[in-house]
């Protein structure tokens, strides 16, 4: 078996997402094509993953997994757009599965705690969907298009993200910047997830390409937090005088009723990986030492 043999080889479509950045950062030299959203970054290639052909791609690179980070995230924007980001999150990424598998290639794709309804936490791998968001149900149908047809893919179904880049709009630094600008944040004391650091997640996707696994796995953090406890920590850290004005998530006036509790088990993937991730109050440090 040659060197190229045992090297992953990705093709990696939505590099310029949120998450996209951090692996393509990371994991540069296995990169052998790297596509753009709507960025104007000039290392990267224009895809449009409803509109341009995987298999040009696939000819080309030769890739061991295609991964696809593009996707419409925003809950609100699935719910006013529901045909268009249907064709995004589902039609078009079970397309590119199917040709994936077909040159025996992996593909790698990405779910979301939403497909749950919020109403126990602590969710595992095989704990029943049941999403009350528009976002959530496209998720669900990808989850299952995969599962009941059992085929060899990885989905990482992914708990809120958040970086300590600066200016990234990511969780924990956008609370960062509201410390340094306000005197009092209002904050939902009720919604309750499980963040993920953007740098365990880039290197457990490529740890878990190179194992070579495939099926369902929670990919979240080990930490089941409220935005407030984050917002304490964030606080008490940075010896900041903001106050905070604790609410309801039900106070925010939203387009859909958002669910409550979405926090996610990683035990199945931790096991398997014996990787560490990181808590949150080390990452909210680093950031500090940096600033």
């Amino acid at each position: 078996m040659n060197k190229k043999e045992l090297q992953n080889r990705y093709v990696v479509i939505g590099a310029s997402s949120k998450i996209g950045k951090i692996f393509y950062s990371k994991f540069k030299k296995k990169i052998k094509f790297a596509s753009k959203n709507n960025s104007k970054r000039n290392d990267l290639k224009k895809f449009d993953i409803n509109k341009d052909e995987i298999n040009y791609l696939i000819s080309k690179f030769d890739p061991t997994h295609i991964i696809i980070f593009s996707a419409e995230s925003d809950p609100d924007k699935c719910f006013k757009y529901p045909k268009k980001t249907m064709r995004t999150n589902y039609y078009s990424i079970k397309k590119i599965i199917m040709k994936c598998v077909k040159r025996n290639i992996v593909p790698i794709v990405f779910s979301t705690e939403f497909v749950f309804n919020g109403r126990k936490g602590n969710y595992l791998e095989n704990s029943k969907t049941n999403p009350i968001l528009t976002y959530g149900y496209q998720k669900e149908l990808l989850e299952k298009f995969i599962l009941n047809k059992k085929l060899p893919a990885l989905i990482f179904r992914l708990s809120k993200v958040y970086g300590s880049k600066k200016n990234d709009n990511t969780l924990i630094t956008n609370f960062i910047k509201q410390i340094r600008k306000k005197k009092n944040i209002k904050v939902a004391k009720d919604q309750i997830f499980t963040p993920i650091y953007d740098e365990d997640l880039a290197n457990v996707i490529d740890i878990a390409a190179t194992k070579k696994m495939t099926g369902l796995y929670n990919l979240s953090g080990n930490e089941r937090l409220s935005r407030y406890e984050i917002l304490r920590k964030i606080i008490k850290i940075f010896n900041s005088k903001t106050e905070i004005t604790k609410c309801s998530l039900d106070d925010f006036k939203l387009p859909e009723k958002r669910p409550k509790d979405v926090s996610l088990s990683n035990k199945l993937l931790k096991n398997r990986l014996n990787y560490k991730f990181k808590n949150i109050n080390f990452v909210i440090n680093k950031i500090k030492k940096l600033n």
